[in-house]
């Protein structure tokens, strides 16, 4: 490495954030947008061109040599341009390209990496002292690697950070606490998991990246704004300290995911996107650049307005819609609502039938007893009240029911018309078959004894209070 270059990544790479940080990403491949020394400048890496802006249009103000074909096609894309007060990086989607934009106005390339395609849709941080890359997609996989720009090496070191986010991650909107590189080394981030796992959902969820602890922390899930858009659909194409700027659908929103909050303004129209060379907004260390044109054929004509972020806050009168993300258990509840409201309706619908059941037999048990005749609830009460596996002989329920005397066709004939009753009406009633047993004696088969069936004892037991 010469002592040059040396110098540049040292100044560079060293400095302190003494002031505030931004992060334009353009919407055009191969073509960055900055401002320095208050001009809007356009930088492009396929045809090697610097160039101003000024109210006639693009004035070519320098040149570099371009990387060959067809490299340029596949490690040039997206730019992404990161600012503090005295640092001006470009790094790229899905590329390891690191170039500086020095103060005198000149692009020096920094890495030394030769390899693209491994870090599609990752998320883009300078902490003014190194350049990371979260997440992201390449080779046929989604991984959660954190990899930071080691300035001595020239190349892309990975920081080990645990647990691992299963199914690796692509980025969306995050917010870092602004201030001193120590300080800016927390962010809080919504991720995309799943991205290209067939047959599964992606989730979409808030994490928190500790850089110098080296951990994902899992914060919620994204959160559903009925008064906001869909946040699966907002993508920032700026930062300004923890903001992100965000357009959708020709309006302009403002999410700071360090407070978790998501803001609409009323700046509405076209010219509210990321600049793409001919209108838009374009952020630097020290405000918003506000560019429209008014170009026809044959005559080009640009207007710039600048404002400090505070005036450019003020102006747009952000007002708080919502939260950008939740806790899991309230995304879980939001997401199958319709499950837990019809297992709620089985489960309400259970209870009321057990419920309904219970009161039920009471009332079929006293009707039960009111249908019997008196010599009937005798001989039940008094089978209900034996021991368990203890038999009833005729002559016991002969003295009972108060036969004894009576001829012995006549007992047995009464006997046998009152167990009847008891099962006819058990069985209509309570819908219990019969269950009065009759035990022949082994020794002499015309003796018979009585008992309750000792597998329907305990069902039958409640009926005793009303017999």
């Amino acid at each position: 490495m010469n002592k040059h270059l040396t110098t540049i990544i040292l100044l560079l790479f060293g400095s302190s954030l003494s002031g505030q940080s931004i992060q334009n990403d353009s919407p055009i491949d191969g073509v960055a947008f900055l401002v320095h020394q208050q001009n809007v400048l356009q930088i492009d890496f396929k045809l090697g061109l610097i160039s101003r802006l000024n109210s006639s249009g693009w004035a070519i103000t320098d040149s570099f040599e371009t990387l060959p074909d067809p490299m340029s096609d596949l490690i040039n894309r997206t730019p992404t341009v990161s600012q503090t007060p005295d640092t001006t990086i470009i790094s790229f989607n899905a590329s390891g390209l690191v170039y500086a934009f020095t103060r005198a106005g000149r692009l020096q390339r920094l890495d030394q990496t030769f390899y693209s395609g491994y870090n599609f849709q990752a998320i883009r941080y300078f902490d003014g002292q190194r350049i990371w890359r979260f997440g992201g997609t390449g080779f046929w996989q989604v991984h959660d690697l954190a990899l930071y720009f080691d300035p001595e090496l020239r190349e892309w070191e990975p920081m080990p950070m645990t647990p691992a986010i299963a199914g690796g991650f692509t980025g969306g909107l995050y917010s870092a606490k602004p201030g001193m590189a120590k300080d800016s080394s927390t962010l809080v981030a919504l991720i995309q998991r799943n991205k290209k796992l067939v047959r599964m959902k992606p989730t979409h969820e808030a994490y928190k990246i500790d850089l110098i602890n080296g951990r994902y922390e899992l914060l919620g899930a994204i959160a559903q704004n009925p008064q906001g858009p869909d946040l699966r659909e907002l993508n920032a194409f700026a930062h300004y300290k923890q903001w992100n700027l965000i357009s959708h659908e020709e309006s302009l929103y403002l999410s700071d995911l360090l407070t978790n909050s998501l803001y609409r303004t009323n700046l509405t129209g076209t010219a509210k996107i990321a600049f793409n060379g001919l209108q838009g907004l374009l952020l630097s260390p020290q405000g918003v650049y506000s560019i429209t044109s008014a170009s026809t054929f044959s005559n080009s004509s640009y207007s710039t307005r600048f404002e400090p972020w505070s005036a450019f806050v003020n102006s747009a009168k952000a007002v708080k819609i919502g939260a950008i993300y939740e806790e899991l258990w309230l995304s879980k509840v939001r997401s199958y609502w319709k499950a837990i409201a019809a297992m709620l309706l089985l489960l309400a619908g259970l209870i009321y039938l057990v419920l309904r059941y219970g009161k039920s037999i009471p009332k079929r048990e006293l009707d039960y007893a009111k249908a019997l005749s008196p010599l009937a609830k005798i001989a039940l009460k008094y089978l209900l009240v034996q021991p368990a596996g203890s038999l009833v002989t005729s002559e016991e329920l002969n003295q009972i029911l108060g036969i004894q005397d009576k001829a012995w066709d006549n007992q047995r004939k009464i006997r046998s018309t009152i167990l009847t009753e008891i099962e006819e009406k058990g069985m209509h009633f309570l819908g219990v078959p019969s269950f009065v047993e009759r035990v022949t004696d082994q020794e002499d088969r015309r003796i018979r004894r009585y008992r309750l069936k000792p597998e329907l004892r305990e069902d039958l037991a409640p009926i005793l209070k009303y017999v």
